[in-house]
């Protein structure tokens, strides 16, 4: 073997790699109608008369046409409008190339050159910058020299200018139909010469003559060099003399190219040949070349371009606008129109059968159908109309039709009539009889049906197995048979044993449409979801998204650990990981691949019958029912899906105006409305891909877009924002890279912070001003109230001293003359004297008391002044100890309530010194954050209990005036024997009561707060 021949197709199929990491290129097992195709035209946005394509490294496709340069992210054609407000000199953009420095070199018709990066484009229009004549053709060499080709010879770009290349190049001065970069060097033709410049070489050398018109060069894996022109095809290898065949590709093909799988793509005006083998393209005709026109959906039989990006996808551009085909995991099978609501069955070497609703061949789809050919397909000896299937343990396939039975074996088919009650009625379901001797039919409305042989009789039956038609059955091959109907019931018969199931045993999927699994699982499918089976109860299986499955026609556990569901909408996969995760925890949210129309789905999956609407034949390969016909899946060339595509920002549009999404982006006075663009760098199925995004600062989470690629806020407040914006596969976790962008909206002037901190002091001034007038207003009432209980005082104490204790001292008086006409010795003289001498008490005790009705000026001290005062004034000849303390900060007492608390601290002073002999007497004052708290402690005889709890003697009004005083301040007032005998009264005011209302109080108040929280925190 001649190693050196296949160096240079090593390094080609090296850098193909290299360039697209995630390719997934067009198999060559496929018909060219199996892969999923896409037309855009005018009436899409799509430019029409495109003339090259070329993608750039940011993964945008870039379309030049006689309308002017587009470039476009597979939803959107967009024309290219450069950042610097350069003017092109053309819309006619002719030839494209894309460098490795992500810029994109841009050939002007009918003259200029230009360069685009970031946007921004530099042209090159003057005559000393660019070749004399017109561009056709531009590419990089792999030693990192830039060329061109014109209708004039080659030019080479020095990094300033374009330079032609002179005669020392050994280049004619001919047309330069095409350059090609291969790892051998450039090669271009020019004229009718095929030259190659080897790397870092300054001289071209011909490698072959070009014995007619050249139209077209391209080179295949092995670079082989192939040249199309009006009289044949030249090919020209790495190694050997060229070979010209004048037969071959017959009429002449103007745009020829071979994708990575080695196919070769031809376009003429007759539309687009594709060659799975370009071999055939050597002879006399390619006949068998798959062909796709505009009667299949092509937007013009007339081919101008053609084009393979990284991702494998083949886009082609006609007269008439862009087509795009790309490989698609799910591979539609045609089939004649009258095979509706099919029924399907795996035959031998990966064959199915297929048989329709109406009468018709019973056809057998082998592994060339599969792969798009159109050969007619293999009938089987009889037609058959079928709405059931089964195949048993001997090989034998059994149809369900209308009154009749379809006995298959291989290619013949014997028809086993019924009787007369069933000849027009549906077989809808068969099974092996629980006897294993025969067959369970199940027709119509008659019920179960066996067929030993050919013989008919209704079924006999276990007993607790239901005689009506089951909507799904399933044979385990083991002997166990499953039953499904409707209202979630299912019977299971092991071995003429039937055990029942039903919605107390968690089944909740409604009427019951199949049953499948292997030797570990059991699935039920219904219509309103699928369940998994764990030996004792049924799970409904919940999956990972917003979107539950609805019902489930079939479901297939694979060989490989996988299990597919064929749902009403698309076609579900649950991975074997997802699988073991499920198994495992029967909650578990299971995450799943869906695959519907735009992966090649033919139309929705097939719901009305009793049979699974999916099967996976001998050679592992899935096959499915559709409303359209049948489609494949083949397991083992399933490629996982690819990481998350990157995201991309496009624009961000403020006040009518879109913005180049490049960098930050500054915003005016006035701005609250922002619209953000954006898109994913995928061409394969950009319209599946899902997006998220926030706006940092103003969003507090993540918003889901769906597939939507724009996202607007309103209301904006002024201040530095980032837009954030990810991009997921349909099915995968986000992740992956995020694009972003900083924008920023100034304030105006009444949105700045000096002038919100301005309104801020003013608004307090404000506040505060209202405030202390507020407290003006309080202390004048409640100097007014103060007063009015003075004068009331005053007035009572003189009609007291005016009235009771003058006429009481007039008594006295009387009383004090009669009683000393009465002779000393009397014993009625001892007694009056003794009354007047109460009486005397008394009367002195009333004019205290009045006094101190009048007095003001202990009251109008502070409480501790004016209590301690009245403390020591008593204390005055009483042999006892009179002791004070003040505890805490000591605080303004409201005036109002300071003049209760007063009298009734001085009435439990008077108490203590005139009642209860104690040695010695306490007064403690305590302020306190949260309360006020008087106490008066003696040491003396105590207070009796009775007296106590009658709340004072009977005629005395001390201890009730206490208590009316204690509620008037809302205090709390407690009296009762103190800690070394004697008694303690004591008086419990709240802080929002006994404290006056102040500006410094409130400042304290809240720095007492802080203190006493920072304290606390200190102790955790």
């Amino acid at each position: 073997m001649d190693l050196r021949r296949w160096i240079p197709a090593l390094l080609v199929a090296s850098l193909a790699m290299l360039a697209a990491p995630d390719a997934r290129a067009l198999d060559t097992d496929r018909g060219l109608h199996q892969f999923h195709h896409t037309a855009w035209t005018r009436a899409q946005g799509a430019p029409s008369q495109i003339s090259a394509i070329a993608q750039t490294r940011d993964g945008f496709l870039w379309v030049g046409s006689t309308q002017g340069l587009y470039w476009f992210d597979g939803i959107r054609f967009q024309r290219f409008e450069p950042t610097n407000d350069v003017q092109v000199p053309s819309h006619n953009s002719y030839a494209l190339h894309a460098t490795a420095d992500g810029g994109l070199w841009v050939s002007f018709r009918p003259s200029g050159l230009g360069f685009i990066r970031d946007g921004r484009l530099t042209l090159y229009t003057r005559p000393d910058q660019i070749p004399k004549t017109q561009v056709y053709s531009i590419r990089t060499a792999l030693d990192g020299r830039l060329f061109a080709g014109t209708h004039e010879g080659i030019a080479q770009w020095n990094g300033t200018r374009w330079v032609s290349l002179d005669d020392a190049w050994g280049v004619p001065n001919d047309r330069v139909r095409q350059l090609i970069a291969l790892p051998r060097g450039l090669v271009a033709v020019v004229g009718r010469e095929v030259l190659l410049l080897p790397p870092r070489a300054t001289r071209f050398a011909k490698l072959a003559d070009v014995p007619c018109e050249p139209v077209e060069m391209v080179a295949d894996a092995h670079a082989t060099v192939w040249v199309s022109c009006d009289g044949g095809m030249l090919r020209v290898p790495v190694s050997g003399p060229p070979v010209f065949d004048r037969a071959a590709m017959r009429p002449p093909f103007v745009e020829v190219m071979f994708d990575r799988d080695g196919a070769l793509w031809l376009g003429n005006d007759f539309g687009l040949y594709r060659v799975r083998d370009p071999a055939q393209a050597l002879g006399a005709t390619i006949e068998n070349a798959d062909t796709y026109t505009d009667e299949d959906g092509l937007t013009s039989d007339n081919i101008i371009h053609m084009f393979e990006d990284r991702e494998g996808n083949v886009w082609v551009a006609t007269s008439r606008g862009l087509d795009r085909f790309r490989s698609n995991p799910v591979v539609p099978v045609a089939l004649p129109e009258a095979y509706t609501s099919n029924t399907i069955a795996a035959g031998e070497d990966g064959a199915v059968w297929v048989a329709g609703m109406f009468t018709s061949p019973l056809v057998r789809i082998d592994a060339a159908h599969r792969a798009g050919a159109r050969t007619p397909f293999l009938e089987a000896s009889q037609p058959v109309q079928a709405r059931s299937v089964l195949r048993t343990r001997d090989g034998t396939t059994w149809w369900g039709g209308l009154g009749v039975l379809y006995r298959q074996r291989g290619e013949r088919v014997d028809v086993v009539p019924g009787p007369r009650e069933v000849a027009n009625s549906w077989i809808w379901d068969l099974a092996n009889a629980s006897d294993g001797r025969g067959l369970w039919l199940g027709v119509d409305d008659l019920g179960l049906w066996e067929v030993d042989g050919d013989a008919w009789s209704p079924a006999r039956l276990p007993q607790g197995l239901l005689s009506r038609v089951p909507s799904a059955s399933w044979d385990d091959g083991a002997g166990v048979q499953w039953f499904g109907y409707t209202e979630n019931r299912i019977r299971v018969v092991d071995h003429g044993r039937v055990t029942s199931y039903g919605p107390e045993d968690g089944l909740d999927i409604g009427r019951v449409k199949v049953i499948r699994g292997n030797a570990v699982q059991r699935w039920v499918g219904g219509e309103l979801g699928v369940a998994l089976f764990d030996g004792k109860r049924f799970h409904r299986v919940r999956f990972a998204g917003s979107q539950q499955p609805g019902a489930v026609g079939g479901i297939v556990p694979t060989h490989s650990g996988d299990v597919w569901l064929s749902e009403m909408r698309s076609l579900i996969r649950i991975p074997v990981d997802e699988m073991r995760a499920l198994l495992r925890n029967p909650k578990h949210a299971v995450r799943a691949q869906r695959f519907d129309e735009s992966d090649g789905l033919p139309g929705a999956p097939q719901m009305n019958t009793t049979d699974s609407t999916a099967l996976e034949a001998s050679d592992g390969v899935l096959w499915f029912g559709t409303d359209s016909g049948l489609a494949w899946v083949d397991p083992e060339k399933l490629r996982p899906p690819g990481p998350n595509p990157e995201a991309r920002l496009l624009t961000v549009r403020a006040r009518d105006e879109a913005i180049d999404a490049k960098g930050a982006t500054d915003f005016p006075v006035g701005t609250d409305h922002l619209e953000f663009v954006f898109t994913a760098m995928t061409l394969t199925a950009p319209e599946r891909v899902r997006f998220r995004y926030r706006l940092a600062g103003f969003d507090d989470a993540w918003q889901d877009a769906g597939t939507r690629r724009e996202a607007a806020y309103s209301r904006v407040p002024p201040g530095d924002y980032v837009f954030h914006v990810q991009a997921a596969h349909p099915g995968q976790a986000w992740g992956g890279p995020e694009a972003a962008m900083r924008v920023s909206i100034a304030p105006a002037f009444w949105q700045a912070r000096w002038f919100l901190f301005l309104c801020f002091a003013f608004g307090a001034a404000v506040i505060g001003a209202l405030y202390l007038l507020r407290l003006h207003q309080m202390e004048r009432q409640m100097l007014a109230r103060l007063q009015e209980r003075h004068d009331e005082r005053e007035r009572i104490a003189r009609e007291l001293h005016d009235t009771l204790l003058q006429g009481l001292h007039g008594l006295i008086l009387r009383f004090h003359a009669i009683g000393v006409q009465i002779p000393a010795d009397n014993p009625l003289r001892a007694a009056i004297d003794r009354a007047l001498d109460r009486a005397d008490d008394m009367l002195v005790e009333g004019r205290d008391r009045v006094s101190n009705m009048r007095r003001s000026t202990e009251s109008s001290a502070s409480l501790p002044v004016a209590l301690v005062r009245a403390g020591q004034q008593f204390a005055e000849g009483y042999p006892g100890q009179f002791c004070h303390a003040i505890q805490g900060v000591e605080r303004t007492i409201d005036p109002i309530v300071q003049d209760d608390l007063y009298q009734l601290g001085r009435e439990a002073l008077f108490n203590a010194f005139n009642h209860s002999d104690a040695s010695r007497i306490e007064l403690l004052l305590v302020f306190d954050h949260h309360r006020f708290v008087l106490r008066v402690v003696d040491n003396g005889r105590g207070m009796d209990p009775a007296v106590a709890r009658a709340g004072g003697l009977r005629g005395h009004w001390g201890l009730a005036g206490m208590r009316e005083r204690a509620e008037r301040v809302q205090g709390a007032l407690s009296i009762g024997p103190g800690a070394d005998g004697g008694t303690a009264i004591e008086l419990v005011v709240p802080a929002r009561t006994a404290y006056a209302v102040t500006a410094a109080r409130r400042f304290k108040d809240w720095a007492l707060r802080r203190a006493t929280i920072s304290s606390s925190d200190d102790r955790g």
